[in-house]
């Protein structure tokens, strides 16, 4: 699929207490968020997208003033409007992109493939995915690194049917981004619980630490705008490298993450 079609993949909700103009301004920002809509890519002519959607000049043209003032896109005149660098942006925009997080740290983001296959889906995440038809989930393992030091551990697990063509050299880049080219479906939100733990021997052999090493095991629902979750991931994270620090004020909690 190219952008427009990505884009327009699904209807907006006309029924929706949200505006049109700002669902349209999120599916842009989930884009952006997977990968899929990297720095400097065009985005798609106002024109296009009211035909595409049906809607009207001033709609889309209200969506692309809020990208422009929350610093998402930047207009060039007579040239087109392109994705910015935004890299210190929280929420999706990084959550979701290693390669932007990392970017942000100010490190070198890379990644190595361990195991990219077809399997039959364990129950937890056959319940969890709600697979009906077919158990056959991508099993994709990788170690994610910055600097050239791992930190992470991934293992993510994604319905077959929901990206059948899907193959190893596209991990080279953002999963999430190659969802999206395949199927349209697009991450509303990430939903993430931590516990720690420690290492076992192949674990730590993969992070380069010693066995036993603190860490913490992340699992991670990523959620469309229908509420399905499509992807599952379990996270193992050096413990000694990753932080998650909690401010809390009288208007509540936030949380960052911090890499060392």
């Amino acid at each position: 699929m190219n952008t427009l079609d990505v884009i327009a993949s699904q209807p907006l909700n006309t029924e929706s207490e949200h505006p049109l103009y700002r669902q349209l301004q999120e599916r842009i920002v989930q884009l952006i968020a997977t990968g899929f809509l990297s720095e400097g890519t065009a985005l798609p002519t106002e024109q296009s997208l009211c035909e595409s959607f049906g809607l009207s000049r001033a709609t889309v043209r209200k969506c692309f003033e809020g990208l422009v003032k929350s610093g998402r896109v930047i207009r060039k005149r007579g040239k087109g409007t392109f994705v910015s660098k935004g890299n210190d942006r929280p929420g999706l925009d990084t959550a979701l992109n290693f390669s932007a997080e990392m970017a942000g740290f100010g490190k070198t983001p890379s990644s190595h493939v361990v195991s990219f296959q077809q399997v039959e889906a364990p129950n937890w995440v056959s319940e969890l995915l709600e697979l009906q038809e077919s158990n056959a989930v991508w099993q994709i393992e990788r170690v994610r690194l910055a600097d050239e030091t791992p930190l992470l551990l991934t293992t993510a697990y994604i319905p077959v049917e929901l990206c059948p063509e899907l193959s190893e050299e596209e991990l080279e880049d953002s999963l999430y981004s190659a969802i999206a080219r395949h199927s349209g479906t697009l991450p509303e939100r990430a939903d993430e619980v931590y516990e720690a733990t420690t290492l076992n021997a192949v674990q730590a052999k993969q992070l380069r630490v010693p066995a036993g090493s603190p860490a913490l095991r992340i699992l991670r629902h990523s959620i469309d705008s229908q509420g399905r979750i499509f992807e599952l991931s379990v996270i193992i994270a050096r413990a000694d490298r990753y932080k998650l620090a909690v401010t809390t004020t009288s208007r509540g909690a936030r949380l960052r993450k911090n890499i060392t």
